[in-house]
């Protein structure tokens, strides 16, 4: 592929620079969008998965789409933004026989890394965000080089592979696997990833947009990933991720059952670990029609929004229900910390950390699993406060009302049981329907023990 594939699919905003390192005699293609005020933010570094090129799923353009480039959403918000093509994929070396497996990918990511210091003069870690096959060989990468990654995002991971309906599929397949080193691919190949969990997630156009980007640089693609994912799990352990993490889940992701992340996020021994279920999303996150929450989770993640909860809520006529779930359940929920649970608000601000600390807009909080609903340990991780849709913006009078409005609501938090609504997989459900832009960015409010300051500003 030439640059003229970039102009035609890529995104539109910021313009791209392409770039070239070795591994070994292997050319490696990196691909990168500058802040345009430069990286006050950081460096992000972009970890693609078993079957497309790296641009395809984090530079994408789709005509009236917003931030459908995962890359420019973060360079406008202050963040240098890269990608690799892994040996085998894209631009990328393709004709040595590799397998391209996960610990060949995290070779990549070394020779990336040691390029991108090398260039930009870095001087600290990176953040890393992997999605799919590329979670794995991002993790593999900060377990061996802990050093280089300053926060790890995890999307669509899977650990062993247990209760995996999609692993338990391509299993079958595993002997046409290992016959060869390539596998091809084709349109309907690429609208089968979005076919096989929960059909009607992603719209038609941005299937077609990702199928035209991703066939323009491949038609056939590396076997190492998926016979690993089938044959030789786990590849990583969590108790050697030293980092902060986040797990992310596509509510219908049968890439990973949720006992089999659950045991893998209780293992991180950082507990700078947050666990994010995203409603609505199957597996490829960043193409489904709730493409902007996995975007404001990924934002709130890297710039350490384990602080304080951020809000741009723009064009709301009624805040109530994100109160509701907020302000009456959350904060009971965190000044009530038990069973084995330990402090959660530290001094003038709400931490949204662990699985059990409260949602970022749009995500599904899911219940520790030491402390659900009846105390039970064993409860189902369905457990869930669902918050719908979450992408906030175009916002007119928001910082008015929402002193008034949490005013109203302070004195209403008590979750000892009456107030929970439904059975215990659905405790709360709200659905806030607007458009996204950007849910970390503008009013702050700071939740005090006993909510005694509640502002709103920058």
């Amino acid at each position: 592929m030439n640059d003229v594939s970039a102009q035609t699919y890529g995104g539109r905003k910021i313009k791209g620079q392409e770039h070239w390192t070795k591994k070994g005699d292997a050319n490696l293609f990196l691909w990168e969008k500058r802040a345009p005020g430069g990286p006050k933010n950081g460096t992000v570094l972009f970890v693609h998965g078993s079957s497309m090129a790296s641009q395809p799923t984090f530079d994408l353009h789709v005509e009236g789409r917003p931030n459908s480039s995962a890359m420019e959403y973060f360079a406008e918000r202050g963040f240098d933004t890269w990608s690799i093509d892994f040996e085998g994929y894209g631009r990328s070396t393709k004709d040595r026989g590799v397998d391209a497996n996960i610990s060949d990918g995290a070779d990549d990511l070394k020779a990336g890394t040691d390029y991108i210091f090398k260039t930009r003069n870095h001087t600290g870690p990176l953040f890393m965000y992997g999605i799919s096959s590329g979670a794995l060989r991002a993790a593999l990468f900060a377990q061996l080089h802990p050093n280089r990654v300053r926060r790890l995002a995890l999307d669509a991971h899977v650990w062993t592979g247990e209760g995996s309906p999609t692993l338990a599929e391509r299993r079958k397949k595993l002997p046409e696997f290992l016959k060869t080193k390539r596998r091809p691919i084709d349109r309907k190949f690429v609208r089968s990833i979005f076919e096989r969990d929960h059909p009607g997630t992603a719209d038609d156009n941005v299937i077609e947009a990702f199928a035209d980007y991703i066939l323009a640089l491949d038609d056939s693609i590396p076997n190492g990933t998926y016979i690993d994912m089938c044959n030789n799990l786990p590849v990583v352990d969590p108790r050697q991720i030293k980092v902060p993490t986040i797990i992310m889940r596509g509510e219908y992701d049968g890439i990973a059952g949720f006992k089999d992340l659950l045991n893998f996020f209780e293992a991180l021994p950082n507990p700078d670990k947050q666990f994010a279920v995203m409603p609505g999303i199957a597996h490829a996150s960043l193409h489904q029609k709730n493409y902007m929450i996995a975007l404001h989770i990924m934002h709130s993640f890297l710039q350490g929004v384990t602080g304080l909860l951020k809000l741009d809520v723009r064009g709301l006529d009624d805040l109530r229900p994100f109160l509701d779930l907020g302000m009456e359940e959350g904060v009971e929920l965190l000044r009530r910390h038990r069973h084995r649970v330990g402090t959660l608000l530290l001094p003038e601000r709400l931490h949204l950390r662990v699985i059990d600390d409260g949602p970022d807009l749009g995500v599904k909080f899911l219940d520790n699993r030491l402390r659900r609903p009846g105390g039970h340990h064993d409860a189902e991780p369905a457990g869930v406060l669902v918050a719908g849709h979450a992408g906030l913006c175009d916002g007119r009078d928001v910082r008015q009302r929402w002193r008034a409005l949490l005013a109203s609501h302070a004195q209403r938090t008590d979750l000892t049981g009456q107030h929970v609504r439904g059975d215990r997989r659905h405790l709360v459900e709200h659905h806030v329907d607007v458009t996204a832009d950007d849910v970390v960015a503008g009013a702050s409010a700071a939740l005090v023990r006993h909510v005694q300051d509640v502002r709103s500003g920058q």
